[in-house]
């Protein structure tokens, strides 16, 4: 069995292990995982897990040890609380690899990047400023949205301070994470001439959600925004966006969302609640489903980003 891509090996790879056929997943793993090597500390992650579960606690350990000297890192949470690696806790090459993890854990916390493409001629350019999903990182948001600079976009992607591993950052503290951002956008405003009428604020996933209350708070003053696949815990319940929608009316906000049709991640019925919401409280929102997508950027993405910025006035 082969794989053209991550995500179709990770449907496998999650079927088999809800089957709990976890020395098969581990030998789908050790097969396929080496094709995907932008992926490759949570292939080294699962590998070390399955190896754990079908009693080669040596191995798992060797796995996490080979992840840690390619520069990889897992954060307390995961290190502590992955039931997979409980059997490992308390091992001297296990406990010795976790203070390696938490360190770098630590310096992460401390310096949250940030990449940007831009033209190289002196602007002012449209800005596309797009987070990140949950337990992902912004060079996948680069190469989700890259094709934005082929239309002289500048495309920043601020990842979070909230690190859980080496490429895996969360949201999940929204105060903090909206602060994060008010000093980032300065940030890119601050390196290239950014037009104010043009400033989209997007989000992949948890990073959609986060991206929607920046939008609807107004810290930042954007033109609209385009949400791909958007997750947590508001958009779960679509009514506690209320206040923040009323908070906005009035501001000429416009908005884009795009789903997969085969993500099974999100709650699609509470998304087009959300949506009409926004539109019941004079926010204009669109809905577009993506043919055969799942929880993932489409890869003809400018396609579909241009229809969201006639949609919002910004083309």
């Amino acid at each position: 069995m082969s794989f053209e891509t991550y995500d179709d090996l990770f449907e496998a790879v999650s079927e088999l292990y809800a089957a709990q056929k976890y020395r098969e997943t581990l030998d789908l793993l050790d097969a396929e995982g080496a094709k995907f090597p932008e992926h490759a500390s949570m292939i080294s992650y699962l590998r070390s897990c399955m190896a754990a579960r079908i009693g080669l606690p040596e191995h798992a350990i060797q796995i996490l040890s080979e992840a840690v000297a390619r520069g990889f890192w897992y954060g307390a949470e995961t290190i502590r609380q992955t039931p997979s690696w409980i059997s490992l806790q308390g091992d001297p090459e296990f406990e010795r690899l976790a203070a390696v993890c938490f360190q770098r854990q630590m310096e992460a916390v401390k310096d949250p990047k940030m990449y940007i493409l831009g033209p190289d001629e002196l602007g002012p350019y449209p800005l596309f400023f797009a987070l990140h999903g949950n337990g992902d990182n912004s060079m996948h948001t680069l190469y989700g949205w890259n094709n934005l600079i082929d239309i002289d976009w500048i495309l920043a992607a601020p990842q979070s301070a909230q690190a859980e591993s080496s490429d895996g950052y969360v949201w999940n503290n929204q105060a903090a994470a909206l602060r994060q951002l008010v000093q980032q956008f300065a940030d890119v405003s601050n390196e290239y001439q950014v037009d104010p009428a043009r400033i989209i604020l997007a989000g992949f996933s948890m990073g959609g959600e986060t991206a929607l209350r920046l939008a609807l708070i107004g810290p930042i003053e954007a033109r609209g925004f385009v949400l791909l696949g958007p997750g947590g815990p508001t958009i779960d319940d679509p009514e506690e966006w209320l206040p923040e929608i009323r908070e906005a009316k009035g501001r000429n906000l416009r908005g884009y969302v795009l789903v997969g049709e085969h993500d099974r991640t999100i709650p699609h019925d509470q998304i087009k609640r959300m949506v009409k919401l926004l539109n019941d409280n004079g926010i204009p929102c669109e809905l577009e489903i993506i043919p055969g997508l799942r929880h993932a950027y489409p890869s003809n993405s400018l396609e579909y980003l241009q229809r969201a910025f006639n949609f919002i006035g910004v083309a």
